[in-house]
């Protein structure tokens, strides 16, 4: 059983790096997606984790306008592509990180981004682009926080909650477009049949994993992280186990 652990950890350094290597340890996960991260975090961590292996820890990094993307693995890797993701002038630079781990069941491909945080809009323009990219994340698995709604996740009441904090804040409405439209394209939410699981300090799911519809890994056992309570980041993490077809 493989385990691949995504989570925002929201810079990593200073007072969160010990109490993040110890969540992370702890998760004793073969496959870290760290969005927002440093890269002095990811060569602490590919440092500081055990491997039993002695390959040691491999690592990729894909940087944007503040923090990137990081992929860690207890795998050699078959390939790794940066790309840059834009959605406008007035929106910073986004990154995704396209990773192929050498697994000894099969090739194991991992899409981690992070998406903009305040358009809609500006999400679907940049997963129009990495769709592009990637050929739409063909056989692989897309990780990572996506800041987006997923409209199964929302009964009414908790519906308004969300739309009533985001009009305090003069954020946007709640809405749905990029989730439905992966689920329209045929990737399945890990999380699909469980009950919803927040990862946001706002009380909403934002970050997934998702598999392409032609992905040869089955997700099982999905869980979330709980990070935000231990001070780690403004994120819980999102684990799941990977069987391969």
């Amino acid at each position: 059983m493989t385990r691949l652990l995504t989570l925002n950890i929201h810079g990593g350094l200073g007072q969160q790096l010990r109490p993040l290597t110890a969540l992370v340890q702890a998760c004793d996960a073969d496959i870290l997606c760290l969005q927002e991260c440093h890269p002095a975090v990811m060569q602490w961590l590919q440092r500081a984790l055990p491997d039993a292996s002695g390959r040691g820890w491999t690592a990729a990094y894909a940087p944007a306008s503040y923090l990137g993307n990081a992929v860690l693995g207890r795998f050699p890797t078959l390939r790794t592509v940066q790309h840059a993701l834009t959605a406008s002038e007035r929106t910073e630079v986004r990154s995704a990180l396209d990773v192929c781990f050498d697994h000894p069941d099969g090739p194991l491909r991992v899409v981690c981004t992070h998406l903009d945080h305040r358009s809609a809009d500006a999400r679907m323009a940049q997963w129009t682009q990495l769709s592009q990219h990637t050929d739409a994340v063909a056989g692989g698995l897309l990780v990572g926080d996506l800041n987006a709604l997923k409209r199964d996740d929302y009964d009414a009441a908790t519906l308004a909650r969300v739309a009533a904090e985001r009009a305090a804040a003069r954020w946007e409405p709640p809405g749905f477009a990029l989730l439905d439209a992966l689920g329209a394209a045929g990737f399945v939410d890990a999380m699909a049949g469980h009950p919803p699981s927040w990862t946001s300090r706002f009380q909403t799911r934002i970050d997934y994993v998702l598999a392409a519809p032609d992905c040869p890994w089955r997700m099982v056992g999905p869980r979330t992280v709980p990070a935000i309570d231990r001070g780690v980041t403004d994120h819980n993490g999102v684990m799941v186990e990977l069987q391969h077809i």
